[in-house]
Formats: structure tokens, sequence, C-alpha cells
């Protein structure tokens, strides 16, 4: 029985460590929660690709654990140039979209250290997605905002107030 038990916390412990990896080097390291937070989620959220991929920006207020802290996604999205109304393009930014999202609750999750670092209650307000075209990045397609993705210039304008009251900078505007 305490042989069994052994074996079993050592290979709970080796796969942590190789699956891990990137999580445990900068959970232990001395750096500060802003510096964390950019790096976890750049590590955790990142995408890349030759003409889809996206940028990520920890965006803190008097410090990271601030609950109108925000974390920033610019996701570029290769796009043919098709029109905003185009149903399938509005169907891969909900993809993406829903993705990221899941991705960023699921940080939440994976790691109790980033609850201690930035302890939040509802994590998709937190959160803001804002979808560029590869040919045109000053033309914005869609925002994810509070968990809800819109295609509405207004929606894209409350995304931007919002990310400027943090310090934030939302990008060239036509």
């Amino acid at each position: 029985m305490k042989i069994g038990l052994f074996v079993l916390v050592l290979t709970l412990q080796l796969i942590t460590v190789l699956v891990c990896p990137q999580y445990s080097a900068i959970a232990g390291a001395n750096i500060t929660n802003e510096e964390f937070l950019q790096l976890y989620f750049e590590l955790s959220l990142h995408q890349h690709g030759p003409r889809d991929f996206n940028i990520i920006k920890f965006h803190p207020i008097a410090g990271p654990s601030d609950e109108n802290a925000l974390l920033f996604i610019i996701q570029v999205i290769d796009d043919n140039t098709e029109s905003r109304q185009n149903p399938g393009l509005q169907s891969i930014i909900r993809l993406k979209g829903g993705a990221l999202l899941m991705g960023f609750e699921s940080c939440f999750k994976k790691l109790p250290t980033l609850q201690k670092r930035w302890p939040l209650i509802k994590s998709e307000a937190n959160l803001i997605i804002r979808y560029v075209r590869y040919s045109d990045s000053s033309d914005t397609l869609a925002v994810t905002i509070d968990g809800v993705t819109y295609f509405n210039p207004e929606d894209f304008k409350r995304a931007e107030q919002r990310l400027k009251k943090v310090g934030g900078f939302w990008g060239s505007r036509r």
C-alpha cells in the first residue's frame, strides 16, 4: 500500500515536471507580479503563425492584484480582406475568441500561484481581445469584452475606452 502510494506521488511529480516546465520555472522566480503575469500569459496564450498570431499585454492599474487590471490581446486574423459581415469570418473570430477565453480561464485553474498573484472573481471581465486584419492592422474586425464577441464599431469604442482607463494603447485608427 505504502509503495503504491509512493509510486503514485513520484509519477505525479514527474508528470508535472515534464508537462509544465515553463510554469514551474517562472513560478519560483523572484520577479514582480506584473512581470510574472505578463510572462505567464505570453507563455500560456500565445499563438504564432505566419499570418495568424496574437500580441499579449497585461495592464495593471495600481497593482496586478487590482480587480480592474486587464489582459489585452490583439489577435491578428488572416482574413483575405473579407467583409466584417461575412458569416464565415465571424465564425472563425468567435471560435478564436472562445478558445482564448477558455485558455485564459483555465490558466487560473492550472496554477494556484496565479490566483494568489491576481485574484479574480469573474475572469472574463478582465480580458479584452481585439481582432485585426493581417492585411491592415488598423482595421478592427471585432472585439471580445466580458466574454462576448461583438462586430459593432460602437462596441470597439467601448473596449478602447476601457483599455485606455488602465493606461493601455489601442493602436492606430483610421
